[in-house]
């Protein structure tokens, strides 16, 4: 069995799980558990079926392992359990008929594919076991580094974030310190700089001709900054009587480190 067909076998079985999971507990939002989850049974099957255990390879897997248990623990704390997020809500509401079949296929097959799109960078990598040379060192070496800027951004924005909802003195209020205060969405933005680093590691592997892979970090930006992850917050919050004052001082995605 190819590479391609044993990586769309495991992803069925994943994905399939979601759904009835999404079915039985009627909750669109526990597919955000298994975001993640999806990168990393693209990556298992990747690294174990080419065997590359290249020092580039073992660095990418532990990398992607590292992003997506964390993010997968700290969605299922938050969505386990919950009411639907507001988000898939919204969306939902306008299946009136069909609303299972709807399901399937404009959420739960749609996040597969758009996992298996954004994962070809690391699909390549784990495809090739080209040793780096002195040029591609450097890129190595800043592209982990990326990835760790990225990594602390996306955590430590959750982390605070989780830590301000759960203190009941701040129901109804905006959470505007920490890096809250540099970024309206510093967790999406730290998840920006983790897929252009792997696009970057990748770029140490790949032949020229194969730089059409950049549609995998492009992709997740545009998901991230115009369609589901800012745009729909800031909706959410645009009539909140603290929003002003927070938009006017805080910029939306790129943080501004320094007053």
């Amino acid at each position: 069995m190819s590479a391609l067909l044993l990586t769309l076998f495991f992803l069925i079985i994943v994905l399939a799980f979601a759904y009835y999971l999404i079915l039985k507990h009627k909750n669109i939002s526990i597919i955000d558990i298994f975001w993640s989850l999806l990168f990393l049974v693209i990556s298992i099957v990747n690294f174990f079926y080419f065997e590359n255990y290249s020092l580039v390879s073992i660095i990418t897997m532990i990398l992607i392992t590292l992003w997506s248990l964390r993010l997968s623990i700290y969605l299922f704390n938050r969505n386990w359990g919950k009411s639907e997020d507001f988000r898939y809500n919204q969306i939902s509401s306008r299946w009136k008929k069909n609303r299972n079949l709807n399901i399937l296929v404009k959420v739960v097959l749609l996040q597969g594919l758009l996992s298996f799109v954004v994962s070809l960078p690391i699909q390549y990598i784990f495809r090739s076991n080209r040793i780096l040379d002195s040029n591609s060192i450097f890129i190595f070496i800043f592209s982990i580094i990326l990835f760790l800027i990225g990594f602390l951004f996306e955590s430590l924005a959750d982390y605070q974030l989780m830590k301000f909802k759960k203190d009941k003195k701040n129901t109804g209020k905006l959470l505007v310190s920490g890096l809250w205060s540099k970024s309206r969405h510093p967790n999406h933005f730290g998840n920006f700089l983790i897929w252009w680093s792997f696009f970057l590691i990748s770029t140490t592997q790949i032949n020229t001709l194969d730089i059409w892979i950049i549609i995998s970090p492009i992709l997740m930006t545009v998901l991230l900054r115009y369609i589901s992850g800012v745009p729909m917050l800031e909706k959410k919050f645009k009539n909140h009587p603290d929003f002003e004052k927070y938009e006017k001082n805080t910029p939306i995605f790129f943080p501004k480190l320094f007053k």
